[in-house]
Order: C-alpha cells, then sequence, then structure tokens
C-alpha cells in the first residue's frame, strides 16, 4: 500500500512525458528518443518534489532502479572505509586480468538525494570500461547531516584509500559529486605531506561549480516550456543547497569554486551536456583550469542533458560517454 502513491507519481508523470517526447524531438536531434522521455519524467518528477519533503524524491528515485548490461561483468560487495558504508565494483575477470586502477566514485543528487546503491549501473560501467575495481562512497546526505558531513566523508575515504591502495587511484563524480571531487583534491593538496600519494587523475561529469549563481529572469510560461530541456530548474537547486548549507554561505570555498587556482588539479576530463542549465559554469571552471595549467580535456555532448551518463540502459547515449571516461582512465 505504501508504494501506491510513488508508483501514481510515476506513472502520471510518465503518460504526461510521452507527447512531449515526440514534439520535442526536433529541437534536440542529438537524443535519442528514450534519452527526451528519461529527460521529460525525470525533470517532472524533480519539479514535482519542490514542494515535497526530500524523502519524497528518495522513494520514488528508488522505485526507478537503473540497470545496465555490465551489472552482469561485475561483483558487488558493501565494505566500511574509514567509517563509510561503500559500494565496491569489481570486474569479474579481475582474477585473470589485473585490474590496473582504483577509482573513487561520487555520485550526484544536490547532497540531499542519490545513493552509491542506485548509481550500480554507473559503477559497473565504470569499472568494466576503466579496468578498475571502483569504490562509491555512499556519504552522509542533508537534512538529516548538513553541512560539511558529506565533504568530510568523501575526504576521509579518499586517504585512506590512498594509503591502502596498491594500484594507482583515480576519481570521478557528477554534478555535486564533481564538485565533491574537487574539494577533496583542494582538501589533500592544502594538507600534504611529504610522502602522501596524490590521485592520479579526475573526472568530472558536470560539476556544480557554483551554487552562488545568479540565474535569469525567466518568465512562468517559459519555465513550463522548458520542462524536459534539462532535468534541473534553479528552484530546486535552491532548496537542495539550502538544505545541505543549512546557513552556512553559498560562497564557501568547499562548495563554490568560482575563486578557485585549479593547479593543483591532476590530469582532469570534463564533460558538459549542451542543453544543460549547468552549461555556463562548467564552461568557465573548463577555462580557469586551462588558464591555470591543468593538463584538462572537455567534452561538449550537444543536446544533452544534465547527467545523461548515469541513467544506465535508459538512455542508450550513456555507455558511448562512459566508455570515453574509461578510455581516459586507461591513457592516464
Amino acid at each position: 500500500m505504501r508504494l501506491l502513491g510513488p508508483l501514481s507519481d510515476i506513472s502520471v508523470q510518465s503518460i504526461k512525458s510521452v507527447m512531449p517526447t515526440f514534439s520535442s524531438a526536433g529541437q534536440y536531434p542529438q537524443r535519442s528518443r528514450r534519452a527526451n522521455f528519461i529527460s521529460q519524467l525525470t525533470s517532472r518528477l524533480l519539479q514535482q518534489s519542490i514542494a515535497q519533503p526530500i524523502e519524497w524524491m528518495r522513494v520514488r528515485q528508488n522505485i526507478l532502479k537503473l540497470f545496465s548490461s555490465d551489472m552482469a561483468r561485475v561483483d558487488f560487495s558493501t565494505q566500511i572505509i574509514a567509517g563509510v558504508p561503500c559500494v565496491v565494483c569489481e570486474p569479474r575477470d579481475s582474477a585473470t586480468e589485473s585490474v590496473e586502477r582504483t577509482l573513487i566514485y561520487l555520485h550526484g543528487g544536490g547532497y540531499v538525494v542519490g545513493s552509491a546503491r542506485g548509481y550500480k549501473a554507473t559503477l559497473a560501467t565504470l569499472s568494466v570500461m576503466s579496468r578498475a575495481r571502483v569504490i562509491g562512497v555512499e556519504y552522509r546526505l542533508a537534512p538529516e547531516h548538513v553541512f560539511p558531513a558529506a565533504h568530510d566523508d568523501c575526504l576521509a575515504v579518499t586517504r585512506e584509500v590512498l594509503a591502502t591502495s596498491s594500484v594507482p587511484v583515480v576519481m570521478a563524480g557528477d554534478s555535486a559529486g564533481g564538485a565533491l571531487c574537487i574539494d577533496v583534491l583542494a582538501q589533500l593538496h592544502e594538507q600534504h605531506q611529504p610522502g602522501d600519494r596524490s590521485v592520479a587523475a579526475c573526472t568530472l561529469i558536470s560539476p556544480w561549480v557554483d551554487p552562488a549563481f545568479v540565474w535569469p529572469e525567466v518568465s512562468a510560461e517559459k519555465q513550463a516550456a522548458s520542462i524536459g530541456a534539462d532535468i534541473l530548474s534553479p528552484a530546486l537547486l535552491d532548496k537542495w543547497i539550502s538544505t545541505y548549507l543549512n546557513g552556512s554561505s553559498l560562497k564557501s570555498s568547499r562548495v563554490n569554486f568560482t575563486e578557485l587556482q585549479p593547479s593543483f588539479l591532476p590530469k582532469t576530463y570534463i564533460q558538459v551536456a549542451g542543453a544543460e542549465i549547468f552549461y555556463e559554469q562548467v564552461m568557465t571552471f573548463h577555462q580557469s583550469c586551462r588558464d591555470a595549467g591543468v593538463d584538462v580535456t572537455l567534452d561538449n555532448f550537444p543536446g544533452q542533458f544534465h547527467v545523461f551518463q548515469t541513467f544506465g540502459v535508459f538512455v542508450p547515449e550513456a555507455r558511448a560517454a562512459l566508455g570515453k571516461v574509461g578510455e581516459f582512465f586507461q591513457g592516464s
């Protein structure tokens, strides 16, 4: 009985997403029909969640489980690392073909939703593509745990993995998880001691680098018409970040990287979606990295929506994009 409400919400929004999937196809010719539908459905559910408690979206997110064909090629386990629960994913052929790196993955979700468990499809594909043991960090979320709980969990796990891994350690994250990657790397740089190991390379998928970004004024009509262009909205982001920061400043250097001098970053690969609302701030961050002399590469996916890479088999374009992440790590 407790699932009837969530299932009803998903069904209603799915029906509402069908017609716009076809009518907007010409606007985003780079998207498959499935990608367009997923963008419509996710956008509608997230918009509906603004007026609800955070748990409302978590329940519906758990119902919409994501899959990848690569999940059959890996083994999952749950481990506690530095006191933090983690989902660990390893290729099944690792006994005969050595794992070449450890990949720490920090999931997105605005510091309030999402989970490493919910990212198993993404972790599996990255494990296969990168020939890596992948550690998905189940960091604490708001409102139960506010800033800097998520940041501290991710830093603690990375420190322990660096101290214990017998192979190179790399990092990746999407959205808020991408921001967490940047903060972890900044903290490791600031606190570096002689003999400390470093992260060898990093991938940032549409990182949320400027939570204080000033959004242009948009009429209610244009807001309604933009549903499905991207899955995020300024109102949703404002709710998420205010919940996590709980009164801390939007300009805090641990969440806002507009004033960051990123020269300490390792070899870095950034992916951005051409239709997402983070596009401008990600492009600005990429330029800052270039200006600072970082070995950075950017891939822009025209017409795609925010973190399309993480939607498993529901978005056919996801696998190819994650394959490029694997190529980056294997070449690092």
